[in-house]
């Protein structure tokens, strides 16, 4: 799946009970013997989901205020913004879709690209979609979520907009998967405020 093996999966046959969202990605079978070993054609499995609106430029993001959502969209056709931040160290952003999230209260906030068909790069932002060279990054992912996908948790602070952005790793693009979840706590994650 998106070219990492899956455990276990070694009969003539995968089957998945009771498919989800995150379950999507691009298969492929590879078959050996002593001869050799070949691998078949990918296909995409898309598990539907209700549509994001995502942006291709930061100022047209929409903005989201639901504690949770699981959602399907695709960053085909996107491009790099003037300014646009990297969204992970040494990773030049090229294909991003964005969209923004408002946090009902405080608390933390948990977002994922699992179930996307190929490697992902997630972050979240604050700042105003009118100037994207103001934006503060909050947290990023590259590869935490299985399969090459993104995930990611932060602090939320209740009423705050965060910008949220969808890259492919080198410029990778197609369907993606996005779903996020809100948990209102006065139970914070620790922040590393310095280095040691």
């Amino acid at each position: 799946r998106n070219g990492v093996n899956i455990a276990g999966a070694t009969n003539a046959s995968y089957t998945i009970l009771d498919v989800q969202p995150a379950d999507g990605g691009n298969y492929s079978v590879i078959v050996t013997d002593g001869g050799g070993a070949i691998t078949s054609n990918t296909c995409s499995l898309i598990v539907v989901t209700p549509s994001l609106d995502c942006a291709d430029n930061l100022a047209e993001a929409t903005t989201y205020i639901v504690p949770q959502g699981k959602y399907s969209c695709s960053n085909v056709g996107a491009t790099r913004e003037a300014g646009e931040p990297d969204h992970a160290p040494g990773k030049r952003a090229q294909k991003t879709i964005w969209f923004a999230w408002q946090a009902l209260g405080n608390g933390v906030a948990s977002f994922s690209t699992e179930g996307s068909g190929f490697d992902t790069i997630l972050a979240v932002y604050t700042g105003t979609k009118e100037d994207i060279l103001q934006l503060t990054q909050v947290a990023n992912d590259e590869d935490s979520g299985p399969y090459l996908t993104s995930r990611l948790s932060f602090n939320a602070v209740a009423g705050k907009v965060y910008y949220v952005a969808i890259d492919g790793f080198e410029g990778v693009e197609g369907n993606l998967q996005v779903s996020w979840k809100w948990a209102g706590t006065t139970e914070m994650m620790p922040v590393i405020l310095r280095q040691p």
